[in-house]
């Protein structure tokens, strides 16, 4: 599911380079970024 914030960066991102697939790739970037970096941290939380 898409937040308010996701889509607020989708505009903005898309009004500063006007290309819809750049956007996607950034956005992809972010998200799996932020994905690994929640996984990373859950899986540490449960090592000790």
């Amino acid at each position: 599911m898409v937040t308010v914030l996701q889509k607020a960066f989708c505009v903005l991102e898309y009004a500063r380079c006007l290309s819809v697939v750049t956007v996607q790739r950034v956005f992809r970037r972010r998200s799996s970024k932020h994905s690994t970096m929640v996984s990373t941290i859950q899986e540490d939380m449960f090592h000790y």
